[in-house]
């Protein structure tokens, strides 16, 4: 690992820079250079994925740690984070500029309901601010708007009964041409490609299984060409097709997007303490804190508009010219409230902040909008808040701000079923999605059990039984009711998680469970000594549920029973273990270092070398990769494999998605994709050329040909291959899925490599035009009529191919023969001859009839491979272009960043 933040920074620039070169290099060569046209919308993707990545751990690198309190809401994380951000017996106190004030008594939104929408962040680290404009916030920036909005309709809307109509491809393609017609030369500077990029991660991460039609509609490539190129009204109808044309949403979209737009879209701002202090105001009292979910319920109304608060925006660390919002909008707005306590609570507060997330709420999954104004204002603003606090968790989960997380469950089983989901997604980035990469790093996840003296009410008719079952309850509501359907409880990195602690709050009243020696004051003195007592204790330590999930489970208990205490200092010294300064780093450089591997190895594909050591080097890295393809296929008795060829085959909805976009492409859309093959260049008379020839006439110079204009069934096929390829790397990416099927994806990174090369040799893409061009010829009809025919037509082409490596179209003698050279061959693959019964008679025994065709594939592999090495010694890259390859990958190399460590 690196050993400053410094290096950090120097590999993330160098990620970003060389990301931008690949960019260019993949721009200068997608034309000219077929192989790298096959790729080159995912390779594209790839870079823009780095330099989003390289974006997200710039800001992370420049913050602190952070352990975020998490949970449902209402799980009694207020009494965790006041016990944590105050000293013991003190009162929490925040400097806001010259003045201190009391966050429980002035500045916390009062009474027990879920009062804000946003995080909270304590720290102990003060910025040089404008006494006039103390209260610091981060802000949300447009596309965070569109994103909480379309994460509300996709999460608050049941799919299956709604009555709002979903959008065809139709109606997306037409949202595209009529963002095209609208769209300005300028681009807005904070809608820049990798921001816009950001969205197409955000839903694929989020809502893959619902975003079909967009998929095939190609909508992901129009917003990023067309979205930050449109005024405000403009892009609203283009945005409103990911929340549905949600008329509601839109006005929305637009209030806030024009509010952003009138401060200069800055990410963060300094407010005056009027927005913050008095937090209630008028009798009866209503809430007046822009931390204050309720103040939300005047966004949109003209009583807002003349509430204004006075903003100093904040960009690249400088503040401008003072600005102000209403009060309501800008609560909309805030991400993230940051808050100076005044005094250190425990020394980890030196390297680590402290934030506080608005509780988790349930979704409504709704049928439709209410069709009375006022009720459809309301229900909006209940819906964007319901958007922005699950946004919010995902947000600080992708930036990596979640260093560690203090996951607060109830007695009860949680409403919030999504819970999981989030938490599943955390645990993902920061530790990894598999057990295996779970052992690698420090379990930075705590299951903070809270309310624990409801535990010890007893309503009547308790028995020593239904006391002895009390703890295994308890877990299967906190723990495995919600979390239990994902791997984690269980399998946490090859044994059960056990990171669990329990939490007691002092300030509560409990005479049934601690002795006092003052009960005015509430100042315990420790726990009863009855037979009930010990009867839970006891049932408790034999628990075998208990044993998995607490790592000590003496020791959480004699904490929660700590008096004046709960576990709250136990909880801090299990939390000191791993908040170490550079746990923060750590995570920054493994994610680097994943991001920059997966622009990286695609990348490396085509950069070549020659001669017959390259090609002995490749025939050996072809064994070693059957190798481990045999000792990782045959855990399953070799039944996994078909689910590996389904996993590197093109979809058949996909391709005919990208049949109709073609389709309905207008003339001069086709005129603008030209063949890029660069012309000879003229040859011209040097006379330092020693080598020419003497006296010989000057040849013309050759007059560069005009782009010859790509025809549908050439557009059709080169987007069908390009996607195809796409599908090849994100399933290389999906670790989930390798792993059930028990495979890495350093083993299906080279096949999908040996694939894309092998299809560019075989001329795939030439073959899916070809077929296109047949079957539009034959019929003599509109292009949109035989859809299904081209579209089966291509599908069936790849996936013979990722089936067979183009090898079961050859007669028998002319395919790989098996055994493998220098013996002597006995047979072509592919056959019935590799059964032990190949004829029509059955044997007494089952064929292994997957064993035998991943037998033939392996040898296939082997052929295709060494046939690549040929291809690639007459590529179409140049040497000048090689050269420059090289460079950026040496550039994009950051493995001494994490081999440091």
């Amino acid at each position: 690992m690196a050993d400053t933040t410094k290096d950090l920074g120097r590999a993330i620039d160098a990620l970003d820079k060389g990301a931008e070169k690949a960019r260019l290099w993949i721009d200068a060569l997608r034309e000219s250079a077929p192989s790298v046209s096959l790729q080159a919308e995912s390779l594209s993707n790839a870079a823009r994925r780095a330099r989003l990545a390289c974006k997200r751990l710039a800001h992370a690198a420049d913050r602190n740690n952070c352990v975020g309190v998490f949970g449902p809401s209402q799980a009694g994380k207020s009494y965790l984070v006041s016990a944590l951000a105050r000293t013991k017996g003190g009162r929490l106190t925040i400097r806001l500029g010259a003045e201190s004030r009391d966050f429980l008594r002035e500045i916390n939104p009062p009474g027990d309901r879920e009062s804000t929408g946003l995080v909270t962040r304590f720290t102990i680290h003060a910025n040089d601010i404008d006494p006039a404009y103390p209260v610091e916030l981060r802000l949300l920036s447009e596309t965070d708007v569109v994103k909480i909005l379309a994460n509300s309709f996709f999460q608050d809307f049941d799919p299956n009964s709604m009555t709002i109509a979903p959008l065809e491809e139709d109606d997306i393609r037409a949202a595209l041409r009529e963002a095209a017609a609208a769209a300005t030369a300028k681009p807005a500077a904070h809608l820049t490609e990798i921001a816009l990029f950001e969205l197409d991660e955000y839903f694929h991460q989020n809502f893959k299984k619902r975003i079909g039609a967009l998929d095939r509609a190609d909508f992901w490539a129009g917003l990023i060409r067309h979205g930050g190129r449109l005024p405000i009204a403009a892009r609203a109808r283009l945005f409103s097709v990911l929340w549905g044309r949600v008329e509601a949403f839109t006005k929305l979209y637009i209030h806030l997007a024009g509010a952003l737009e009138a401060i200069g879209n800055p990410e963060e701002a300094r407010a005056a303490i009027s927005g913050l202090i008095p937090r209630e105001i008028g009798s009866p009292p209503r809430a007046n804190s822009i931390i204050d979910v309720a103040v939300l319920n005047r966004l949109g109304t003209s009583e807002d508009g003349s509430d204004p608060i006075a903003l100093l925006p904040v960009v690249a660390g400088k503040s401008g010219a003072p600005v102000s919002l209403p009060r309501a909008t800008l609560t909309a707005l805030i991400a993230e409230v940051r808050l100076v306590i005044e005094h250190q609570p425990w020394p980890f507060f030196e390297h680590t902040d402290l934030l506080d997330f608005p509780g988790a709420r349930s979704r409504l999954k709704l049928l439709q909008m209410p069709k009375e104004a006022e009720e459809e204002a309301r229900q909006t603003r209940e819906l964007y808040l319901r958007g922005k606090i699950a946004y919010l968790f995902q947000r600080y989960t992708d930036e990596l701000e979640l260093t560690s997380m203090l996951l607060c469950m109830p007695p009860s089983v949680a409403e919030v079923k999504d819970l999981a989901m989030m938490v599943r997604s955390w645990i993902n980035v920061t530790h990894g999605e598999t057990p295996a990469k779970r052992k690698a790093v420090r379990n930075a996840l705590f299951l903070v059990l809270t309310k624990h003296d409801l535990e010890f009410l007893e309503k009547g008719g308790e028995t020593p039984d239904s006391r002895a079952g009390k703890w295994d309850r308890r877990l299967h509501a906190s723990l495995l009711e919600l979390y239990g359907k994902d791997d984690w409880p269980g399998d946490w990195d090859g044994k059960p998680f056990d990171n669990t602690v329990f939490l007691r709050n002092p300030s509560m009243k409990q005479v049934h469970l601690m002795r006092y020696r003052d009960e005015a004051t509430l100042d315990e003195e420790g726990p009863v000594d009855s037979p009930v007592f010990r009867e839970y204790r006891d049932a408790f330590l034999a628990s075998a549920d208990v044993a998995r999930h607490f790592a000590d489970k003496t020791a959480v208990w004699d904490a929660a029973m700590t008096a004046n205490d709960g576990g709250v200092a136990y909880l801090v010294d299990r939390l000191v273990a791993v908040l170490d300064p550079g746990l923060k780093r750590h995570q920054a450089s493994e994610r680097l270092a994943t991001t920059a591997r997966a622009l990286e190895e695609p990348l490396r594909a085509f950069h070549y070398a020659e001669g017959d050591e390259a090609k002995r080097a490749k025939d050996a890295a072809l064994v070693d990769l059957r190798r481990r393809l045999f000792s990782q296929i045959r855990e399953s008795d070799h039944r996994s494999f078909a689910a590996l060829l389904a996993g590197l085959m093109a979809d058949p909805a996909q391709v005919r998605g990208l049949y109709m976009n073609v389709a309905e492409m207008r003339e001069d859309e086709l005129n603008e994709i030209a063949d890029g093959a660069v012309a000879d260049e003229p040859v011209v008379e040097d006379d330092d050329d020693p080598w020419a020839e003497a006296g010989a006439d000057p040849v013309p110079a050759k007059k560069a040909a005009p782009p010859r204009r790509k025809d549908r069934p050439e557009v059709f096929a080169s987007q069908v291959m390009n996607q195809w390829a796409g599908g090849l790397r994100a399933f290389q990416r999906n670790e989930v899925a390798l792993a059930v099927l028990g495979l890495s994806a350093a083993t299906v990174g080279p096949i999908i490599d040996e694939m894309l090369v092998g299809a560019n040799r075989l001329g795939l893409q030439e073959r899916i035009a070809e077929a296109a061009r047949e079957e539009t010829r034959a019929v003599g009809t509109r292009w949109s009529s035989v859809a299904d025919r081209v579209t089966g037509i291509a599908a069936n082409t790849i996936n013979d191919f990722v089936a067979y490596l183009d090898y079961a179209a050859l007669p028998v003698d002319q395919r790989p023969g098996v055994p493998e050279p220098p013996k002597e061959r006995k047979r072509g693959i592919f056959t019935t001859a590799s059964l032990k019964h190949p004829g029509p008679v059955l044997g007494d025994e089952p064929e292994e009839i997957e064993k035998a065709f991943f037998l033939d594939w392996g040898v296939a592999l082997r052929a295709f491979g060494c046939d690549n090495v040929g291809h690639a010694a007459g590529r179409e890259i140049s040497d000048e272009k090689n050269r420059e390859l090289g460079a950026i990958l040496d550039m994009i190399d950051v493995s001494w960043l994490v081999a440091a460590e």
